[in-house]
C-alpha cells in the first residue's frame, strides 16, 4: 500500500513488483561529485575518497576501487587515454587506470582550489573556486604544463570548448566567451546573449556543447539552445521552460536530460532546437552534481552523495489522432520486462499515465 500524496492510497499488488524496473544506486565513500565514463566503467571525483572507479552490471553498481588524491576530487575528465582530477587545493591530476588499480602518473598545482576541469585538443580547461580559467597543456605520454590563467566573472561553474573558443558558465553574471587560438594568451571576447524577458531568470550553471550547438541550463530561465557556426557570437536558436530551475544537463543523442530542482529529472527533445519538446519525466528528483550517459541509462551524482542509475525513456515513434479525443499509439517491442508510463505532451500541458503499459 502507498500513501502517494493528493492521489490517495494506492494498492500495488505483490505479483506486479517482481516485474518493476529497480533504480540502480550506490553510495561509495565521501561525497559524489563529477562523473565521466571511460570504456564500461563510472568515474567518480567522490571528495575527500578520491577518484572512484565504478562498475556497472544489469542488476547494480559497484565500487571496483579507488585511488587516493591528496585534496577533495570535484570533477573528472577523460581525455587520450588518461583521467584528469580537480582536486582541490591538491591540485591536477592526470591519473592511469588499471584493470584492478590506478595510479597518479603526473599532478600540477595551479593557483586555486579546483572545481572543474574540461579536455579538448590535448589541453586542459581548469576552473577555480577564486574564478581564474588555467589553460594546460596535455600531450599524449608528456608531462602537464601550464601555458596561462585567465581571471573569469565569478562563481565559475562549468567549463564547454568548441575549436578556438571556451564557454563559461558563471551563475546569474551569464555565459561568457573565451578566444583560446593562442592557449598562451586567451582572451575574454563577450557574453552569450539572453533575451531580455529572461534577464532576470538568468543563471548559468551547467553547458554541453554537441555538434554547431552550444547548451546551456539556465536556472528558471530554462534551457537555451545557441547555434556556434559564428562562435565569437551565438545565435540563439531554441528555449524552453523546465518549469523550475534547471541546474545541469548532459546531451546525448537526439535528447537533452536535465536536472531540475522543483521537478526532477527530464527528457528534452532537440532533434529540432528551434522546436525543443519535452517528452518526460525520469521520475527521479536529485540535485545532480555531474550526469553522464551510458548506454540506455543516466548515471547522476546526487546532493545526498552517492550515485543513482535510471533507465532512459523513449519517444513513441508513431501517433495517429482521431479527432480531439482519441489518439492511436503504437509502440515498438520493449527491450525490458516491467511496468511503463505513458507521457503525453501538446507542447504546453503534459499528463503522466502511470504504469499503463506492461511488457512480459
Amino acid at each position: 500500500m502507498v500513501a502517494d500524496g493528493k492521489r490517495g492510497l494506492q494498492i500495488i499488488g505483490m505479483k506486479c513488483l517482481t516485474r518493476l524496473a529497480k533504480l540502480k544506486a550506490l553510495n561509495p565513500p565521501g561525497l559524489a561529485q563529477g562523473l565521466a565514463a571511460i570504456d564500461d566503467r563510472i568515474l567518480v571525483a567522490g571528495g575527500r575518497s578520491g577518484l572512484q572507479v565504478l562498475t556497472n552490471t544489469p542488476g547494480s553498481l559497484s565500487l571496483a576501487y579507488a585511488v587516493d588524491t591528496p585534496g577533495k576530487a570535484i570533477d573528472v575528465e577523460v581525455g587520450d587515454g588518461r583521467v584528469f582530477v580537480a582536486d582541490g587545493l591538491g591540485g591536477l591530476h592526470a591519473v592511469v587506470l588499471g584493470k584492478d588499480r590506478g595510479h597518479i602518473a603526473d599532478t600540477i598545482r595551479p593557483k586555486g582550489a579546483l572545481k572543474r576541469v574540461a579536455y579538448s585538443q590535448e589541453k586542459l580547461y581548469v576552473g577555480s573556486f577564486q574564478g581564474d580559467l588555467h589553460i594546460i597543456a596535455a600531450e599524449p605520454h608528456g608531462r602537464m604544463k601550464l601555458l596561462s590563467t585567465l581571471s573569469a566573472p565569478k562563481p565559475l561553474f562549468d567549463i564547454a570548448v568548441r575549436n578556438d573558443y571556451a564557454y563559461l558558465a558563471c551563475g546569474t553574471e551569464g555565459t561568457f566567451i573565451v578566444d583560446i587560438q593562442h592557449p598562451e594568451k586567451p582572451v575574454l571576447v563577450g557574453k552569450v546573449e539572453v533575451p531580455d524577458y529572461l534577464l532576470p531568470f538568468d543563471c548559468s550553471t551547467s553547458l554541453t556543447v554537441a555538434g554547431e550547438q552550444l547548451y546551456v541550463a539556465n536556472g528558471r530561465a530554462g534551457i537555451q539552445v545557441y547555434n556556434l557556426t559564428q562562435a565569437q557570437s551565438p545565435r540563439l536558436v531554441g528555449s524552453i521552460s523546465t518549469l523550475g530551475n534547471a541546474i545541469a544537463l548532459v546531451v546525448s543523442g537526439k535528447q537533452v536530460y536535465v536536472a531540475n530542482l522543483l521537478t526532477g529529472m527530464q527528457m528534452i527533445d532537440c532533434q529540432d532546437p528551434d522546436r525543443l519538446q519535452m517528452i518526460g519525466v525520469l521520475g527521479v528528483n536529485v540535485k545532480a552534481k555531474g550526469m553522464v550517459v551510458i548506454g540506455d541509462e543516466l548515471f547522476a551524482s546526487t546532493n545526498l552523495g552517492g550515485v543513482v542509475a535510471m533507465p532512459l525513456p523513449f519517444k513513441v515513434p508513431r501517433v495517429k489522432q482521431h479527432g480531439p479525443e482519441r489518439l492511436d499509439v503504437y509502440i515498438p517491442p520493449l527491450a525490458k520486462s516491467g511496468y511503463y508510463s505513458l507521457s503525453l505532451s501538446d507542447g504546453q500541458k503534459n499528463l503522466v499515465l502511470p504504469h499503463v503499459v506492461v511488457s512480459k
